[in-house]
């Protein structure tokens, strides 16, 4: 039943272009990415069948047993095989992530999918007309599709009475690391006895609270995803060896055989003894394949038709992220990256001896700051928290130089986005409850603070948080950055000017602050509000208890 990739011209990856009659059931070591471009085929993977169409996509992960057999005789299938032992390299633990691309009809997770295939296009293009470097820019685009399969396609949940799954759309991406992590670990030990309890504690969190994250996130509990993912991967023995079925319950990590039998009847809908008669000839051990193989510059007359011409150009309209949270929940952990931090006391400085000697070391300021964004490094700062919130090894950059623009200070001593960021993060209050793709939420005892941002460059995005359990009544202090009050901005208007006089200093350094709102929240269990963010803009928000 396994069927081994042969990898030509010393690359990790093999695009084929193939017309498939029947392709019998098999596995392999290694991720396909099915492209159908023409007709329609039938995809048998392990418990489901997936009619697949025209533009459809579909992965399979390492030891998938799938099978595929045509529905329209003219069908024409672009595989992507990736080599998981090379690339496992670079993305440790690759063969038991779980990539989800089947999408529901929802924009955001299309947008996403059409990344996906634009990258896969990219890859068959340099293979097929092999220019100069193809190689490494074949190596380059495949590590960038597998970063966004990494960024982008973890998230899923499972409908049992479909037996599919379905990618989920989260914005808790701490969570979201957390569950994966907890996959990972059940398809590589699925055969030990499992204790949840002991994963909680790994976990560091109440293992009551982790159930119910797991339900949440995933669609079954996590004693049922054990149970499902172990009669997965009894399907390569019942179908390729000899071996009772009791053995092979005992094999895949079930106590009693008639646990494994209920499970297996569950998901495949069928006894295993039944499974066995019915598919067991229809492997790639007992049928040859029936497909035939095409060069790849086939499509090459249609390469411009299969990318562009069908993805519509996107209405940019704002994009709503919804955030909840609930005062009760429990703290995931401290949040003291920049309690303390020496940079932020320190930024005292003497800025008229910086803004004096400027015009010496810099002869021509504006090519530093031409056509940079002024938030950016703002955005790139919180995306490094969000992706390892307890440690950030990173210098920080006090003034700008000819070599870096990412200081908390421009060469003539302004104050920056970043500089206003550090000051937020610095007053963070110190235990995480929450942290998602585009936000942070932590909380002391008579204090709640929220950091909010929109990482898009174009489009504006509309941020609704409701808080739930609000006990008490609260002072709410909003500050929010945007590129367009930056003082970068402001002394571009006066053409980077070195030698700017104290008064226009100060009137920049007064307008390129943060835009501070107040609002008294009264006690009420529910509290809600709308933040409307433009591109590249950030919002701090602090709630302080109202002690009566």
């Amino acid at each position: 039943m396994l069927d081994k990739i042969n990898y030509n011209d010393n690359l990790p990856i093999k695009v084929q272009l193939l017309r498939i009659e029947n392709y019998p059931i098999h596995w392999h070591n290694d991720i396909q990415i099915l492209y159908v471009l023409e007709g329609e085929i039938n995809l048998r993977l392990t418990y489901t069948n997936y009619h697949l169409i025209k533009n459809d996509i579909h992965l399979i992960h390492t030891g998938d047993v799938h099978g595929l057999t045509n529905i329209s005789e003219k069908n024409l299938i672009l595989i992507f095989n990736i080599n998981v032992e090379y690339f496992s390299k670079i993305f440790p633990n690759l063969e038991n992530q779980i990539f989800t691309i089947k999408v529901e009809n929802n924009s955001l997770g299309q947008t996403k999918k059409e990344d996906i295939k634009t990258l896969l296009f990219s890859v068959t293009k340099e293979l097929i007309f092999k220019d100069t470097d193809y190689k490494k820019k074949t190596l380059d685009l495949s590590i960038e599709l597998i970063k966004v399969l990494y960024s982008e396609f973890r998230g899923f949940t499972i409908s049992r009475e479909e037996r599919i799954f379905s990618l989920k759309v989260t914005h808790d991406i701490f969570q979201m690391e957390r569950i994966n992590r907890i996959i990972s670990y059940v398809y590589e030990n699925y055969f030990y006895k499992l204790s949840f309890t002991d994963i909680a504690k790994k976990e560091n969190i109440n293992s009551y609270y982790l159930s119910h994250l797991f339900q949440h996130f995933v669609g079954e509990s996590f004693r049922s995803f054990v149970s499902m993912v172990r009669v997965e991967m009894s399907e390569i023995k019942l179908l390729s060896t000899n071996l009772s079925i009791s053995q092979i319950a005992q094999d895949v990590g079930f106590s009693n055989p008639k646990y494994f039998v209920d499970n297996f009847r569950l998901w495949f809908g069928y006894h295993p003894k039944e499974y066995r008669k019915l598919f067991s000839n229809k492997t790639l051990n007992k049928v040859k394949p029936c497909i035939k193989e095409l060069p790849l510059d086939t499509i090459i007359e249609n390469f411009s038709h299969s990318v562009p011409c069908e993805i519509e150009e996107p209405i940019i309209s704002p994009i709503t992220i919804p955030i909840e949270f609930d005062l009760k929940d429990i703290p995931l952990g401290k949040f003291e990256l920049f309690k303390n931090n020496k940079i932020i006391q320190k930024t005292i400085l003497p800025i008229s001896l910086i803004n004096k000697n400027c015009h010496i070391l810099f002869s021509d300021v504006s090519k530093l700051y031409y056509n940079i964004s002024p938030n950016k490094s703002c955005i790139n700062l919180l995306k490094k928290i969000i992706y390892n919130p307890k440690e950030l090894k990173e210098d920080i950059c006090l003034i700008d130089s000819t070599d870096s623009v990412n200081g908390l200070f421009t060469i003539n001593g302004l104050k920056k986005p970043l500089y206003y960021l550090y000051t937020f993060l610095s007053k963070m209050a110190s235990e995480l409850i929450e942290i998602g793709d585009n936000y942070i939420i932590s909380k002391d005892i008579d204090k709640y603070s929220i950091i909010v941002f929109n990482e898009d460059e174009i489009s504006s995005a509309i941020i609704d948080i409701k808080i739930f359990n609000l006990s008490h009544s609260y002072k709410l202090t909003k500050s929010k950055i945007t590129s367009a009050n930056s003082c970068i901005d402001y002394w571009c208007q006066l053409n980077f000017n070195t030698n700017i006089s104290d008064e226009d200093f100060e009137i920049i350094e007064a307008m390129s602050q943060p835009r501070i709102s107040f609002e008294i929240i009264p006690k009420n269990h529910t509290y809600g509000l709308s933040l409307d963010l433009e591109p590249e803009s950030i919002v701090f928000m602090e709630f302080n208890k109202i002690l009566n």
